[in-house]
């Protein structure tokens, strides 16, 4: 049988329309699932044959235009692109980049949230709009990887980098600063930070007021070293308090240094990746990444320092250059005793290919910073202030061992009991918060997620419904070996043929984005509210006024949410605890 130009000719015309009605099924299949999860219920309550109102059926008709407009658009110029690259026509491309939609079937699972409740897991549940969010990602990445594949970054990269760092800088610092100026931060921790702060440059430090007990009923005052907490770099840093002593301070400095955590992370995505787009991308979803936020924004805290340090050390090792290494672990170790936890996996992981001298050294380095903190400076600080109550340790921890010796050896003696813990659905609701926003990929890499195991796993079994969530600032050392991994496992899959480290990193970077905008109080979240986080007001200005009146040297009592703009003296309590304070100061009308 022969085929002439004719027949060729409706061949093409078939493959275009196979390709357009694609996209055209694909777009619908994403703008529906999209308006089954703003109006759920909706869709079920239907094939039941119940009335829906018209303005449901309206905005479902407006998802799927826009969807459709999105999806024609990304199609067109994705094949324009690869047309003006292969120098071919147009409608030869058009076919093949159509093909990047099939992924969106799998949005057809999305509705299975109304009859598969795995854990319990409820048809509201986060689980389904990450599911949701990472099929769109899938899609969109393949998509628009040629715009990103035909940059040349190989100048400019950094400077991109300098930029969005400077944007992140900017936006946390005016949110955070603005947060405290309108009363909303609280005692635990910027007041107790802001007070140690204070208490270090009058020679008392890291001095600070007991917490939530009568501080008459034990010792009067505490230390933060008390809880092995040995933070040598926050006393360092307490020194800038004799150039402007305000706990807006410790928020800015606090979130330069997460800034400047992307600089080191650009240059370790570079080298592992061979990519400036590819390192850009990456670096851009590290200062979007919703649990950055969460522990930017969660008041201050010495131990979220610690980031860029951890990723100079991964930056040292991947250059083999062991005072980078060295310089990073060194400081990282300063900032919280955390940083020893990942430097005993990092060790292993180090003598494990072979670098085992520096594997050795960082072993011992690790654990003897871990004996000094726990052994020697806690019991000293414990006599020093006659302290007898139970600390921080055991009480986060007396289900598992207690303090850190104990926790180990009870991990290793009673996995029964340590392993349910790990299992409990909130707890693995925290590792689907860390992971999925990366697509899982730090999990082709284990090796450089390794570190972050252990901080992972005692964050995970303490008895705190803070610190085993991302919502606070305890993930914070986690998050440098996350990345690192998964700009190890985007350069492993790239190295075999699999799909292109631009396709991986934009996959990451788009799904990044998408959950920022769907989950995030912060910008660029749709929650985001500028009211939520200063709004002026005669009651604000009164209430300044009224901390204005109180003497400089009284010993006070204030509610947590005052507490911050008082600490600067010795002694004072939180609200109801009295004592012998000589002002109590309540917002009876707080809200």
């Amino acid at each position: 049988m022969r085929w002439n130009k004719k027949d060729h000719k409706l061949v093409d015309t078939a493959r275009l329309g196979f390709a357009a009605l694609t996209v055209v099924i694909s777009a619908a299949l994403l703008g529906l699932a999209f308006w089954d999860w703003e109006f759920a219920g909706q869709l079920p309550a239907w094939l039941r044959g119940e009335h829906v109102y018209g303005y449901y059926w309206r905005q479902l008709g407006g998802f799927i235009l826009v969807a459709e407009g999105i999806a024609l658009s990304l199609w067109l110029i994705a094949s324009l692109i690869a047309a003006r690259m292969r120098k071919v026509p147009l409608a030869a491309t058009l076919p093949e980049r159509a093909k990047y939609f099939w992924p969106a079937i799998l949005a057809v699972g999305f509705f299975l949230r109304y009859c598969v409740h795995v854990l319990g897991v409820e048809h509201g549940s986060s689980v389904w709009t990450y599911f949701l969010l990472g099929v769109t990602s899938a899609v969109a990445a393949p998509l628009l990887s040629a715009l990103l594949r035909d940059l040349n970054l190989d100048r400019l990269g950094l400077w991109i980098v300098v930029a969005l760092a400077m944007v992140y800088f900017l936006t946390f610092t005016v949110l955070s600063c603005a947060r405290h100026t309108d009363f909303r931060t609280h005692a635990l921790d910027t007041g107790t930070m802001d007070q140690a702060a204070w208490n270090t440059i009058h020679g008392r430090i890291l001095e600070r007021s007991p917490l939530y007990r009568d501080p008459l009923d034990g010792p009067r005052r505490e230390n933060r070293l008390l809880d092995g907490k040995l933070e040598l770099f926050f006393i360092a840093l307490s020194a800038l308090y004799w150039l402007w002593a305000d706990p807006r301070l410790l928020f800015i400095v606090q979130t330069a240094f997460l800034a400047a955590g992307a600089f080191p992370l650009y240059s370790l995505a570079r080298d592992r990746t061979n990519s400036p787009p590819v390192a850009v991308a990456l670096t851009a979803a590290y200062l979007l990444y919703l649990p950055l936020h969460h522990i930017t924004m969660f008041e201050f805290h010495p131990s979220v320092l610690m980031v860029p340090f951890l990723f100079l050390a991964l930056l040292g090792m991947e250059r083999r250059s062991w005072r980078m290494y060295w310089l990073g672990l060194g400081l990282a170790l300063t900032c919280r005793v955390d940083a020893a936890l990942a430097g005993l996996a990092l060790g292993v992981y180090l003598f494990l290919i072979c670098e085992r001298r520096q594997g050795l050294l960082t072993l011992a380095v690790c654990l003897a910073w871990l004996v000094f903190d726990f052994n020697v400076i806690t019991p000293w600080v414990k006599h020093l202030y006659d302290f007898r109550s139970p600390d921080l340790l055991a009480r986060r921890f007396g289900q598992v061992g207690g303090g850190p010796w104990g926790l180990i050896v009870h991990s290793l003696t009673h996995p029964g009991q340590v392993i349910p813990l790990l299992l409990d659905r909130e707890k693995l609701q925290t590792v689907f918060d860390l992971l999925v926003p990366l697509g899982f990929l730090p999990l082709l890499s284990t090796s450089l997620a390794l570190p972050a195991v252990p901080i992972l796993i005692i964050n995970l079994l303490a008895k705190s419904e803070w610190q085993s969530t991302v919502h606070a600032h305890y993930m914070a050392p986690v998050l440098p070996f996350l990345f690192a991994a998964t700009a190890g496992a985007i350069g492993w899959l790239n190295r075999r043929k699999r799909p292109t480290a631009t396709s991986l990193a934009l996959f990451v970077l788009i799904n990044t984005v998408l959950v920022a905008v769907f989950f995030s109080p912060y910008p660029p979240g749709k929650q985001f509210h500028r009211a939520d986080y200063h709004q002026p007001s005669a009651h604000e200005t009164n209430l300044r006024h009224i901390v204005s009146l109180v003497p400089d040297e009284a010993v006070v009592c204030a509610q947590s949410d005052i507490f911050p703009h008082l600490s600067h003296r010795r002694d004072i309590y939180i609200f109801p605890f009295v004592a012998d304070a000589e002002y109590v100061v309540v917002d009876l009308d707080a809200t």
